[in-house]
């Protein structure tokens, strides 16, 4: 569930590349894939959930992590 893995299914979370090669892993299993896309819409749903609940005034975070959410509702 490591959010440096999240580049995999969304790169504006920057290229994992370092970190999957640091944890020896190679291309990931259709039940890795499945499960990594859970966790990467759990974190999106995560910074929405806090966003709000947090009260946060400035809707940066707020944005990006919906639009992220999107993007991966859209697969």
């Amino acid at each position: 569930m490591e959010a440096e893995f999240t580049g995999i299914d969304l790169p504006a979370f920057g290229d994992p590349g370092d970190f999957i090669h640091g944890h020896g892993l190679g291309e990931l299993s259709p039940s890795q894939r499945k499960r990594r896309l859970l966790y990467s819409l759990h974190l999106a749903v995560v910074m929405i959930v806090e966003t709000v609940f947090r009260g946060h005034t400035d809707p940066t975070t707020y944005d990006f992590a919906r639009t992220q959410l999107d993007l991966l509702m859209d697969r």
